[in-house]
């Protein structure tokens, strides 16, 4: 075993979202109120874990599983690999205080199980993976093992390198369809593409991959879907994306993809399952890697910051609210809609008489000012869609109309939710803003409020400050006038972090970050010993 040194596992720290002091939600099951998980949300910031790439790398490489510990548990937790759980149970019963989180890549999977996925994709039935559009085959295809060309009527919707995210030539799924035009998921085979041929609109594919049988399929009555894949997989092969729809096809047995995934995972943490003792689960995230962050540069500390003494606080909400006293139907507008004001607020109602699945509409003339950044709210509720769960919300996207602005997203579902919207740098002194929500049913707009403000912001601690200027100009922040009676200095920052901003010194009455910045504080002073006193509960 090859030595690995503090300075290997640190090139890849995951942050719990309240490291940045955002909330942003880490998607974790809970497997029980183990002593840790209660703490979890209530104890001290940040609190952050190794994720499981240098989990596996530490696993691996240390000389002896007391020099892998000593590696692990350095922050509050890891999330473990799948082909370490022995280790892991064992990592978890020796220190109890540690998070520890079984992971799981969760919407892809391989042929076998792999460090990132528990179950390989056999256990799932066909029609459970995600394909994309499919082309008609326009000739009979005989049962034949070996290569075979398959005539289709679109080869353009295949490819053998590069455009979906791998460098792989698609895996396509040959499946019948019904008397009513639907797949039939028990009659199809599994094929690799070799080759396109456009002259003859054919694709020369592999017959009889992964486990299935070389089939007889009819012209008009068979369709070939390439999977929808990641590069990721085993031994060089792209992973499938699972179907999570509740629409999903059921197998034999009536289970969907989530109630076949849910079988195999729930066995884990049984009371004599294999991680048993972890504290739930978590699926795959964005690595964060300044490490010094964490435990506050020199510190050395995790959870330096203490407890949050309130949510996060955004400048532009104490700025004018420019749409304030106009009535919001005086905004909402749309080609294809009827807007109504109720007792809920104002209704937008399809009146297409097509079949479109999605309802668009735009809020027009909405206060801001030539360049300069606008922060848009609105409270939206929305009525469930015919034939899904009430539970199941639907995807609303924003994009202002003119300049180059990328497509903004939240979801809307049945219980109001207020969704927040930033664009930098707004073209003239009046905006429309193009939204779209999928599924024809009505949409209720509660609030709407526009900002000109960079949404800057931060968040107060026990110990210390977040600060963050997402915007493209400086940002300034009044501590003084804040928290008259506070005192905050620069963090100390590491040899490698940056020591000119992490300089360990005091900060006067004001502070000023640059375009796209944040900055830690250290909150110094008796004050900051009160801090725990004065926590809200």
């Amino acid at each position: 075993m090859r030595d690995v040194s503090a300075r290997h596992v640190s090139a890849e720290w995951v942050v719990w979202a309240v490291a940045l002091a955002l909330l942003v939600a880490v998607p974790c099951v809970m497997a029980g109120a183990s002593s840790t998980m209660r703490r979890m949300g209530g104890g001290d910031y940040p609190q952050a874990f190794i994720w499981w790439t240098t989990a596996n790398r530490a696993v691996q490489n240390a000389g002896s599983e007391a020099e892998a510990d000593r590696l692990l548990s350095q922050l509050d937790g890891v999330a473990s690999p799948c082909l370490h759980l022995g280790y892991f149970a064992g990592f978890k019963r020796r220190h109890p205080d540690q998070f520890v989180f079984l992971f799981c890549q969760g919407h892809d999977f391989s042929e076998k199980p792999t460090v990132y996925d528990p179950v390989d994709r056999s256990r799932f039935y066909p029609g459970h993976w995600v394909h994309c559009e499919a082309a008609p085959l326009v000739a009979d295809v005989p049962a034949e093992s070996g290569e075979s060309d398959i005539r289709v009527d679109n080869v353009g919707r295949f490819r053998l390198v590069g455009t979906r995210g791998h460098n792989q030539p698609d895996d396509i799924c040959l499946v019948a369809r019904d008397d009513e035009g639907s797949p039939d998921w028990s009659h199809c085979e599994q094929v690799r593409l070799v080759a396109i041929r456009k002259e003859r609109s054919a694709i020369r594919v592999r017959r009889g991959g992964y486990g299935t049988k070389p089939l007889a399929f009819k012209a008009g009555k068979a369709l070939a879907a390439a999977h929808a894949s990641e590069p990721w997989g085993y031994e060089g092969g792209a992973s499938w994306v699972i179907n999570y729809s509740a629409r999903c096809p059921r197998d034999a047995e009536g289970r969907s993809a989530s109630d076949v995934l849910l079988d195999v995972l729930a066995p884990l943490f049984a009371p004599n399952g294999a991680v048993h003792n972890f504290d739930g689960l978590t699926f795959d995230v964005s690595p964060f890697r300044p490490r010094g962050m964490l435990v506050g540069g020199r510190l050395q500390r995790t959870g330096w910051l203490g407890r949050p003494l309130g949510p996060f606080q955004r400048l532009a909400l104490e700025t004018p609210n420019l749409m304030q006293g106009t009535p919001p139907t005086r905004y909402l507008k749309g080609q294809h809609v009827t807007v109504q004001q109720d007792e809920a607020g104002v209704r937008v109602r399809s009146r297409a008489v097509d079949h479109a699945n999605a309802l668009a509409f735009r809020l027009v003339d909405v206060p801001c000012r030539k360049g300069e950044d606008l922060l848009i709210r609105l409270r939206l509720s929305a009525s469930p869609r015919p034939g899904w769960p009430e539970a199941v919300p639907r995807r609303l996207t924003v994009r202002p109309v003119g300049g180059a602005y990328g497509l903004l997203a939240t979801f809307v579902g049945s219980e109001p939710f207020t969704s927040t919207f930033y664009f930098r740098d707004m073209p003239g002194e009046r905006a429309t803003l193009q939204l779209q929500i999928e599924g024809r049913q009505d949409v209720t707009l509660h609030v709407a409020e526009a900002y000109t403000h960079a949404d800057a912001g931060f968040r107060q601690f026990e110990r210390g400050l977040v600060l963050a200027n997402p915007g493209d100009e400086p940002g300034t922040f009044d501590l003084a006038a804040r928290w008259p009676d506070a005192r905050y200095e620069r963090l100390q920052g590491s040899s490698r972090q940056d020591t000119t901003t992490n300089n360990g010194q005091p900060v006067g009455p004001t502070v000023t970050l640059g375009p796209r910045d944040g900055l830690f504080l250290l909150r110094v002073g008796d004050d900051a010993k009160r801090g725990r006193e004065d926590a809200p509960e």
